[in-house]
């Protein structure tokens, strides 16, 4: 399988257990970029949305969606879509801004 067909298929997972045997069984092949690809979206899924606001700009979303983040601003109505370690460095930068975690 392609990397692009096991990230669909990890994608459809909720069973703890076979989310373990599958990312072992990627290790046993030496599948390294889906290791690394995976680990990034547990740690999205496990994140949840947040939510920081700023008292006059409004608010900005960050919301987990596969292997990257998105990330939509009430106060310019811009959606876009981000890498992980990105979207940690815009929300590090946002709160040395003075915006406050929700």
């Amino acid at each position: 399988m392609t990397d692009s067909q096991l990230s669909t298929r990890y994608g459809k997972m909720s069973k703890p257990e076979k989310i373990t045997c599958f990312y072992e069984e990627l290790k046993k092949q030496g599948r390294r970029r889906m290791e690394k690809q995976m680990t990034q979206m547990r740690i999205a899924q496990d994140m949840g949305c947040h939510t920081i606001t700023h008292p006059t700009l409004g608010t900005m979303n960050f919301i987990p969606d596969g292997d990257v983040v998105r990330i939509v601003c009430e106060h310019t109505n811009e959606d876009s879509r981000t890498g992980i370690k990105r979207a940690r460095q815009i929300w590090d930068e946002k709160i040395q801004e003075g915006w406050k975690n929700k």
